[in-house]
């Protein structure tokens, strides 16, 4: 349980001009914790807070109008402007909701919304901070900014107000009896004058009774009127909101369709090019150009040994000082090329087998 809230603290006032800070902390101590003490020694008054409500009604309850210092106190609740009155709000806002929106300014003692003989939500509240700052700041950035509770646009209105004792209203002692008018007369005197009483019919009281009644109940017509007109107008903003935002929701989703099409194209010029390029650089086996990957694939297969068979060891030989392989007992040749090629170089091996073989008998001859 909080300690040192709000509606805890005390004003004291007609103290001494002698009375210290620490005796009216003992004064109250037999009470409860007491924390905050302020004394204002210019205007002989004092303010202080109790740990728990409780104990503030008690101690204001025994220590009202009793002596101190040869002085008579006064013992009051301070009023406190840490209270924010909070108008416009959703009917689905609960009093827990409200104080979760506004705890964001700083500690809430209490967070209530107002509600009508059905339970039903009348779009008011208040909510009591624990500190002055905090409702202030609270006030100044509702005020100065359109701050939603629920997903309806609906702004809370504020108003900074101050915390009313209801349980105590006005006591008769509290009356201020020196206040005076332009007539130099007493407020309080001239007031109590005359007591309660019922107009005579057809006399003075009544006719200007009939009228100020006339006149309230005139305003409380325009008042409901007033109050008709804003919530129809309240209602065509709200369909006019909602369709502006459907209109937004609905461009945007545009927007992004757009750009994933303008994406999608792109990719697709992307692939278009890249396919392009493909066949220019790679082909022959497989797709690729100039068969030089097909090649690296196919080395090792087309790596031949090609051997002329039936050929006589002795007419073997290239000769010395030529670049023929010798294909006595057999020729030999490795070709890393192409299966093509080596068709043609072993056709060529043979050819100049025989023009060799042809030389030698014309030489015999």
């Amino acid at each position: 349980m909080k300690k040192f809230l709000a509606n805890t603290r005390l004003y004291i006032g007609n103290i001494a001009p002698e009375v210290s800070e620490l005796e009216i902390k003992n004064l109250f101590s037999t009470y409860g914790e007491v924390d905050e003490v302020f004394v204002n020694r210019e205007k002989n008054f004092a303010f202080l807070k109790l740990d728990f409500r409780t104990n503030a009604e008690r101690a204001r309850a025994e220590l009202d109008q009793t002596q101190m210092k040869n002085r008579m106190i006064k013992v009051r609740f301070a009023p406190a402007t840490v209270r924010v009155k909070v108008k416009n709000l959703n009917p689905m806002v609960s009093n827990e909701l409200l104080e979760l929106a506004f705890g964001i300014f700083g500690d809430i003692e209490r967070a209530l919304v107002f509600v009508d003989d059905k339970g039903k939500s009348v779009g008011e509240g208040i909510v009591d901070f624990t500190r002055k700052n905090n409702a202030a700041l609270a006030h100044k950035f509702c005020t100065e900014k359109c701050f939603f509770i629920t997903s309806d646009l609906r702004p809370v209105i504020t108003e900074i107000g101050e915390m009313c004792e209801m349980d105590e209203g006005l006591l008769e002692m509290n009356l201020p009896r020196r206040e005076y008018r332009r007539g130099r007369e007493l407020d309080y005197h001239k007031a109590r004058e005359i007591g309660p009483r019922f107009a005579e019919e057809g006399s003075f009281e009544e006719e200007y009774g009939d009228k100020c009644k006339a006149i309230m109940k005139e305003f409380k017509g325009k008042e409901i009127a007033m109050k008709e007109e804003l919530e129809k107008e309240l209602e065509q903003l709200q369909t006019k909101m909602e369709i502006a935002r459907y209109d937004y929701e609905t461009e945007m989703l545009r927007q992004q369709l757009r750009q994933r099409e303008l994406d999608q194209e792109r990719h697709k010029m992307e692939y278009e090019t890249h396919m392009q390029r493909v066949p220019r650089n790679f082909g022959g086996v497989g797709g690729f150009s100039n068969g030089s990957v097909g090649r690296q694939q196919q080395q090792p297969m087309e790596t031949q040994k090609l051997q002329l068979v039936g050929m006589d060891h002795s007419e073997g030989g290239g000769g010395e000082g030529t670049n023929a392989p010798n294909l006595g007992g057999g020729f030999i040749y490795k070709q890393e090329l192409g299966s093509n090629k080596i068709a043609y170089y072993f056709s060529f091996a043979l050819s100049i087998h025989t023009q060799k073989k042809n030389q030698k008998k014309n030489d015999d001859i």
